[in-house]
């Protein structure tokens, strides 16, 4: 996949993610697939995501946490799902830490919590940083 294609990726969803918050959403919630790239361009994301917004939306609702459907698609990054919500951040990002940690399902799924400040963490909640689903190494690397 072209670097270029993903950047610009990056760049239409910070902005959308942006457009939303601007339009008065409290909390911006993005479902994607977190898997390696060759995996995604073979179609292999597709249900992981479908099943994971369907477990991520009950686990919502389980908690009286409001979800409004705001967009759907695919792209470089591979598939996706977004929602916006009243409901607080850090509710919504436990909801998203239940359905990514409490099943296989979960290993292959990112759900981030955006609001007006910016991404809502595992920091913020006092948890240490997700692990590699491969290696058990960092997910990611530490902020600099």
């Amino acid at each position: 996949m072209k670097a270029a294609a993903l950047s610009a990726e990056r760049d239409r969803r910070a902005a959308e993610t942006a457009a939303l918050l601007a339009s008065g959403a409290r909390s911006v919630v993005r479902l994607s697939a977190r898997m390696p790239a060759a995996l995604r361009e073979q179609g292999l994301a597709a249900e992981p995501v479908e099943r994971g917004a369907l477990v991520f939306e009950s686990a919502c609702r389980d908690r009286t946490l409001q979800l409004l459907p705001a967009g759907t698609g695919s792209g470089p990054l591979g598939p996706w799902r977004l929602w916006t919500s009243d409901s607080a951040p850090a509710e919504l990002k436990r909801a998203a830490l239940y359905v990514e940690e409490g099943s296989w399902l979960g290993q292959l799924l990112d759900i981030d919590v955006l609001d007006r400040v910016g991404p809502v963490g595992r920091a913020g909640l006092g948890l240490p940083p997700r692990r590699c689903a491969v290696c058990g190494g960092r997910a990611a690397p530490a902020p600099r």
